[in-house]
């Protein structure tokens, strides 16, 4: 057999499934573009249409990277996370800036997007958030008008551990805590400071 973890594989079924989702989202659009041009005119009704596909895109595409296999060599560029980030957050509370400027490896990319869904969740109204790293760890920081970061989620996540019940709602903090759970073994630690209206968490 291959030298391949379950986790291995759950990756490479998230890639999949992003991958034959994104085609025909893709062909969804070019149709809508088509009407439009055919039609001559805007609709509330297009207007939603439009928005809808875009929307659905930049949730595969910020998805697939989150939730898929980092086994791709090439390295993200910042302007393309960037753009993955502007369009997935576009219409939410939450409002995120990528502080690096250079490129990650898709690895890193990906442990950035798991952090980032895990500050989501400590963040029931919204808040303005930053990403960034230092070239040794990754930094995620939020201002928000309540943090609500509770021990049981995160006490398990910083030790490497597995949420009390992993759940569709909770997979991104098991997803990362195995990310977590490899690094403890070199050294690298994971770290989660906050108060009433602040948050950072670092990896």
């Amino acid at each position: 057999m291959p030298d391949t973890t379950t986790d291995d594989l759950a990756g490479y079924v998230g890639a999949r499934i992003c991958h034959d989702v994104i085609n025909p989202l893709g062909a969804i659009g070019n149709g809508l573009e088509l009407l439009m041009l055919t039609l001559g005119t805007q609709s509330p009704e297009l207007d939603l249409l439009e928005a809808s596909v875009k929307n659905a895109q930049a949730r595969v595409k910020f998805l697939r990277i989150a939730f898929g296999a980092a086994v791709d060599p090439a390295p993200v560029g910042a302007a393309e996370s960037r753009a993955v980030l502007a369009a997935y957050c576009d219409g939410m509370r939450h409002k995120v800036a990528w502080q690096i400027d250079e490129d990650l490896p898709r690895s890193e990319q990906r442990r950035a997007f798991l952090m980032l869904l895990c500050v989501f969740s400590a963040l029931p109204l919204g808040g303005e958030i930053l990403i960034d790293s230092d070239g040794a760890a990754l930094t995620v920081s939020a201002k928000a008008p309540r943090i609500s970061a509770s021990a049981e989620a995160w006490d398990p996540l910083l030790e490497g551990q597995f949420p009390p019940e992993t759940s569709a709602a909770t997979v991104h903090f098991a997803l990362l805590a195995l990310e977590i759970g490899r690094e403890n073994a070199t050294g690298r630690r994971a770290h989660l400071d906050t108060t009433a209206s602040s948050l950072r968490f670092t990896l």
